[in-house]
């Protein structure tokens, strides 16, 4: 150390040589990555570079990107290149990789270390082509092939070169990481590009119309986010005592403000102390929302009950809990029963929903004005009988919905899928038979006769969040009565112990024998007849202090 060196902070080089630094970290296992932007979307490693889902049975490019074979056998076919990097590539390019699976995590078989996605990996490139190759963790290859100067395969012992491993994964590597950024990807770009330019779908006339009137129809200017101000059918709280904002399924404290009021306003009375004001429906229905979106898996059902047979449905209140809340108090109020079918387009969907039978009416459960999309990666027009929101553009959601009747992808993203049909797809047969007219209108008549719910989750939700609000008044009001119990009994311990209540009289002497009255303070009246008279004999009187005299008096004796 030179003079005057230490310094209050640790220093670059210092940081790197000794301080846990790049020089120093571990280089086979690393936390840090290489420089990123706001922009990359680093593959997970157990992903598929084509699904984007977990893969099974991986197989790699030549340069070391892996895809599952179900998904890149049949891409490189048809499109004769590399999905992620677009460069050329055949079915026999393709490397089947064999990788070892402990306790459903992907390992080396050297180390027996499982692959995170911070590991670096590598897989030794066979010599012929369609042979399988080993993954092994980086670290292995490096101190037991590299550094020894081994050039044999740690499993198969076929010899190599160093030209031959191939990086599947090295967060500490640029060009690895560029590899495996989803942003970069060719073929996401190239779709991308279509849906710009075209909706790459077959449609028929019926369709091309439909989709000309979405694209021609002015949407609303923006979602309604707080519709106080419109006319509310919601049943969320009816008939129930009022709930603390406190109270709330992940709700805060929030107060009515009567304190801040009174400091800076003069029209207001005195406040001293701020109070948690009440729940507003719409603050309720926002807490049972996230109540639900806790409850995976917890699905509703309903049955609708058409002219044409009975359609049991599923609802995902689960994952678009908004719109099946819409849904659901809809059915409940009974402004499903006697719908028509108002467009019946073939191989494409039946909308309904609307009162009025016109295809403009309808309102949702917080008035005429439409409520904001909810949209899930889970959730997609994927084929028959899938329930979603007709709608006028983006956020214009009423009470009108269509129900599929052929995959219908094009409408991903722009229509909130909320449930499918799950029992009576025949029905469909027989509504999708029904001879349509002028506006794709239904001849014949299609209606739903009666919805009623069968499951509602909803409604269960909005039981537990007051029955859990009513648990916690209890829990605190008892909590309030233990502390005022004990703090009572506090009191009363120490009146005890200064003697000030509690109990009996306590007197000096009263347990001894016969000394009953010892201590006692006894009423006299005469003190001349009684005391003197019991005491005998004569009492001499103690004599009177003189008065000393204050001041200087007239000073006649000086």
């Amino acid at each position: 150390m030179g003079k005057r060196s230490d310094k209050l902070y640790v220093r670059a080089s210092e940081h790197a040589s000794s301080s846990g630094g790049s020089a120093a970290s571990n280089r086979y296992v690393t936390g840090r990555s290489a420089p990123t932007t706001s922009s990359t979307r680093p593959l997970p490693f157990s992903c598929c570079a084509l699904s984007l889902n977990p893969f099974t049975s991986p197989m790699a490019t030549p340069n070391g990107c892996v895809y599952d074979a179900s998904q890149i056998i049949p891409y490189v076919k048809n499109h004769k290149s590399c999905p992620s990097t677009g460069l050329k590539l055949i079915v026999e390019d393709l490397i089947p990789l064999n990788m070892l699976k402990e306790s459903g995590e992907w390992t080396c078989p050297i180390l027996m270390k499982s692959f995170t996605d911070v590991s670096k990996v590598c897989f030794i490139k066979p010599k012929v082509k369609g042979e399988e190759a080993y993954v092994y963790s980086y670290e292995a290859v490096h101190e037991l092939n590299i550094k020894a100067k081994n050039w044999h395969d740690l499993t198969t012992g076929l010899k190599f070169n160093k030209k031959d491993i191939i990086m599947i994964q090295d967060p500490g590597d640029e060009q690895v990481c560029g590899r495996r950024d989803i942003s970069k990807f060719k073929f996401l770009g190239n779709k991308k590009e279509e849906e710009s330019r075209k909706d790459d779908v077959v449609m028929n006339q019926s369709m091309k119309r439909i989709m000309d009137e979405v694209k021609t129809s002015k949407p609303l200017a923006m979602p309604v986010s707080s519709p106080a101000s419109l006319k509310n059918i919601s049943t969320i709280g009816s008939g129930r005592p009022p709930i603390l904002t406190s109270e709330l399924f992940g709700g805060s404290t929030l107060t009515t403000n009567e304190a801040a009021a009174s400091m800076t306003s003069s029209s207001s009375g005195s406040a001293t102390s701020s109070k948690t004001r009440p729940a507003t429906p719409y603050e309720i229905e926002n807490s049972i929302c996230q109540y639900l979106k806790t409850k995976k898996g917890k699905k509703s059902y309903a049955i609708l009950q058409t002219t044409h047979g009975v359609l049991h449905v599923e609802l995902d209140s689960d994952i678009v809990p908004l719109t099946c809340l819409n849904f659901t108090t809809l059915i409940r109020l009974g402004k499903y029963n006697n719908v028509t079918v108002h467009r019946l387009i073939p191989n494409f969907m039946f909308q309904t929903g609307d009162p009025t039978g016109s295809g403009t009416g309808g309102s949702n459960i917080w008035g005429t004005e439409g409520f904001e999309d909810e949209f899930d990666e889970r959730l997609y027009h994927t084929g028959r009988g899938i329930l979603s929101m007709a709608n006028k553009g983006k956020g214009s959601n009423k009470s009108q919905f269509f129900v599929t009747l052929g995959e219908c992808r094009h409408l991903d993203r722009k229509h909130s899928v909320f449930g499918r049909v799950i029992k009576g797809l025949e029905v469909l047969d027989l509504i999708e038979k029904v001879e349509v007219g002028k506006n794709d209108k239904p001849k014949g008549v299609v209606k739903i006769v009666r919805a009623d719910m069968v499951v509602d989750k909803i409604s269960e939700a909005e039981d537990y969040i007051y029955e859990r609000a009513e648990e916690g008044r209890r829990k605190v009001k008892a909590e309030r009565k233990r502390k005022e119990m004990l703090v009572e009994d506090a009191k009363r311990k120490k009146r005890e112990e200064e003697g000030l209540g509690g109990g009996e009289e306590f007197v000096v002497g009263q347990f001894l024998k016969g000394g009953g009255d010892v201590g006692k303070v006894k009423k006299v009246g005469n003190l001349n007849d009684d005391v003197l008279g019991d005491m005998g004999g004569d009492v001499v009187m103690p004599p009177k202090k003189k008065k000393k005299a204050g001041g200087f008096g007239n000073f006649s004796g000086w």
